[in-house]
């Protein structure tokens, strides 16, 4: 039996869990958006590396294209940040990207 990739691992449980109805959001799938989203190729799966540092997460997401794809999800290895530089990176990312507009330049 061959080992799965992070990313397979994800989309097993998108498939097995997520897009599944469950009892406890009424028999609705936890997010109904997420099928449409796989189904379309609107989610991109990025497996960083161990060397990867603040400043590549936050050059990853300022230069993704989400005209192009709607979900951008960043897989690292489990023990790469610690629980708390995880939560604080968390923070800083949503503080960054969600609370201000992006502006891009062109010639």
């Amino acid at each position: 039996m061959t080992q799965q990739t992070p990313t397979q691992k994800i989309q097993n449980w998108i498939n097995d869990f997520v897009t599944k109805p469950n009892a406890v959001f009424g028999n609705l799938p936890p997010c109904p958006f997420a099928r449409k989203a796989i189904l379309e190729n609107k989610v991109h799966f990025e497996e960083m590396g161990s060397i990867t540092s603040y400043a590549t997460l936050y050059q990853e997401i300022f230069n993704f294209d989400f005209e192009e794809k709607d979900v951008l999800c960043m897989i690292l290895p489990a023990d790469h940040f610690t629980a708390n530089e995880t939560t604080q990176l968390s923070k800083d990312l949503n503080n960054y990207f969600m609370k201000h507009d992006i502006v891009v330049l062109e010639d």
